[in-house]
Formats: C-alpha cells, sequence, structure tokens
C-alpha cells in the first residue's frame, strides 16, 4: 500500500516490481509471481484508476486481513483452483520473443482452472495420504487416460500445478493434503 508498483502499459507487472515483490514477501520469483497472481483473483489487490495506475489493495484486503487463518487460506486457494492463468509461464517467451509478464494477458488460459482441477482429481483418486511418485508419473498418467487432452503443455501443466499447489499447502509431499481434499 504505501509504495505501490506501477501497472505496465500492457496491464501487467514489470520486472523489476516482480522482484521487489519477491524480495519483500521473501520468496523467489515464480512464488512471487504466483502470490501476485492469486491476490488479484482473490480481488485483494487491483488496478488503480489514476492517470498512472498502479497495483494497490482493495477494501476486500482489509476483510480478508481480518479473518482467521483458514478463512485466509481458503480465499486463497479457491482464488488459485478457479484463476484462468497459467502462473508457470509468467516469465518465458511468448510468440513474438517477448518475456510474459505477471497479470498481463499473456498467462490467460480459459482451460487453465479444468486443467489444475484433472491434476487434483488424478490425486484425490490415490488414497488419503498417498503419493503419486512425482509430476512425471502423474502426467503420464493422465496422458494416458486422456491423450488429446491438455495441449503442448499438458506435461508442464501438470508439475506447475503440483508446484502452486504445494506452494499454497493443497498438496504436501507430492499427496493432496486434507485442507486440498476438502478444497475440491
Amino acid at each position: 500500500g504505501p509504495s505501490p508498483p506501477p501497472a505496465l502499459r500492457s496491464g501487467g507487472l514489470g520486472v523489476r516490481e516482480l522482484r521487489r515483490v519477491a524480495r519483500e514477501v521473501d520468496a523467489d520469483e515464480t512464488t512471487a509471481a504466483l502470490l501476485v497472481e492469486i491476490v488479484v483473483a482473490a480481488d485483494l489487490v487491483g488496478e488503480s484508476d489514476g492517470v498512472a495506475p498502479e497495483w494497490v489493495p482493495t477494501t476486500g484486503a482489509d476483510v480478508w486481513a481480518a479473518g482467521g487463518p483458514e478463512q485466509k487460506w481458503a480465499v486463497l486457494a479457491r482464488a488459485w483452483l478457479d484463476l484462468p492463468r497459467v502462473p508457470g509461464l509468467i516469465g518465458a517467451r511468448d510468440d513474438a520473443g517477448r518475456p510474459i509478464a505477471a497479470l498481463s494477458d499473456g498467462p490467460r488460459r480459459p482451460t487453465a482452472p479444468r486443467d489444475r482441477r484433472r491434476v487434483l482429481a488424478g490425486l484425490a483418486e490415490l488414497p488419503a495420504g498417498t503419493a503419486v511418485g512425482g509430476p512425471d508419473a502423474l502426467a503420464g498418467l493422465l496422458a494416458w487416460r486422456a491423450p488429446r487432452q491438455g495441449g503442448r503443455l499438458r506435461d508442464e501443466v501438470v508439475r506447475w500445478t503440483l508446484t502452486e499447489a504445494t506452494v499454497l499447502g493443497v498438496v504436501a509431499l507430492d499427496a493432496l493434503s486434507t485442507p486440498g481434499r476438502t478444497l475440491l
């Protein structure tokens, strides 16, 4: 709030600002990009309406901050589960060779929530506390079940989903956590 990062003209968050966020939350840039995407999706941060738009906390952030830890987690986890974006693409190059910025249109994928739920459903089929054996094993299982589903990023989406779910506590040690099962 006191020093909000400016929004790029293209509507995203600049690389320098993302690095600053990473330092402030004591995380790597990949995790910071995920968190930035989630807080915007949860309507905790939004773009201001000024002449020079900035990313600022919303009034929803105050309500969220007053909640208990389980309520805060549920808001963030639901926002991630329904996020129509693929944070794993942030930092990669687009078709024109430009880096994809956080909060830009680059990571937008309408099928992302479906793909995310498909990965988690694969874990949910296992008995509680049972791990899948790693992202490659789960990607192989999902590819065998639906070989034409997922597109060219199918295996990467499985890895990204497991990594993101682990950051949020939806997955622990490659197994769906109890809160993760409740979320689904």
